[in-house]
């Protein structure tokens, strides 16, 4: 009997192929590290945690500094700093996170309050870059705070920049009033939290597009940092979304 004999063109098909998958997979994998590299990561701090224990990964830290409410007796706006008072956090980028019960109409009260929080920070050395309002009100006026943004910033000679906590809920019934806040370049980021963003029976994916479709850069606070490829795919198919503020404790690399 004859052997079959195999012509070398087939060898040289299988070898094409393999190359050609590997550098597919290459090509795939290069976009994915693209697509997270462009995603901001920062870690959460609240009041009752201690900012020296978080791992050395040189993330920027937002904290929770304090709250302004509403006198019910004369109206002013007082100030309740946290639990955690001012001091160095070395080597990494900070950003101070006030919550809010009114959008304020003048420089007098809340935005007083909110200067001299970021002097007692700045002074301890810090790298302080974001001044977060995180507002504690339903149905806010946004233009309101598109303004107050602007001057908050203004008075402080544009040192730092403006950072709202917003909720999903405010754009539910008229997706469209969020270009109320188009009206400042005051603001640097907008953020959502997934304990209020996210609906019942979402993914992860779903709430982010959900938030992608009001056309606002925004990053979201959330528990846990998602899988690789789900923050690859994220990134890819969400333009205006920018990253975790993370209350998980990433490691050092």
């Amino acid at each position: 009997m004859h052997r079959r004999k195999h012509k070398p063109y087939v060898f040289i098909v299988i070898a094409l192929m393999a190359a050609v998958g590997f550098m597919t997979l290459q090509d795939m994998q290069k976009v994915a590290d693209k697509n997270i590299a462009r995603l901001k990561m920062a870690q959460y701090v609240r009041a009752d945690e201690d900012p020296q224990t978080i791992p050395a990964n040189r993330l920027p830290l937002y904290i929770e500094a304090g709250a302004i409410t509403t006198n019910a007796e004369t109206g002013a706006a007082d100030f309740t700093p946290s639990a955690l008072a001012p001091q160095t956090v070395a080597q990494r980028e900070i950003n101070l996170i006030v919550q809010i019960d009114h959008v304020p109409n003048t420089l007098t009260g809340a935005a007083e309050h909110i200067s001299k929080l970021a002097a007692d920070w700045k002074g301890h050395n810090n790298i302080l870059n974001e001044l977060v309002m995180d507002w504690q009100i339903e149905n806010p006026p946004l233009d309101k705070m598109a303004l107050f943004a602007t001057m908050a910033t203004e008075s402080m000679s544009r040192s730092y920049w403006m950072a709202m906590i917003l909720k999903r809920s405010w754009f539910d019934a008229d997706p469209q009033i969020v270009m109320a806040l188009g009206r400042t370049r005051a603001v640097n980021s907008y953020i959502f939290d997934i304990q209020e963003a996210a609906r019942d029976g979402e993914t992860l994916a779903e709430t982010i597009a959900a938030l992608n479709a009001l056309q606002i850069n925004f990053v979201m606070i959330a528990d846990t940092l998602p899988p690789r490829d789900v923050l690859a795919d994220l990134s890819a198919a969400n333009d205006f979304f920018h990253g975790f503020i993370l209350h998980e404790r990433l490691p050092v690399r």
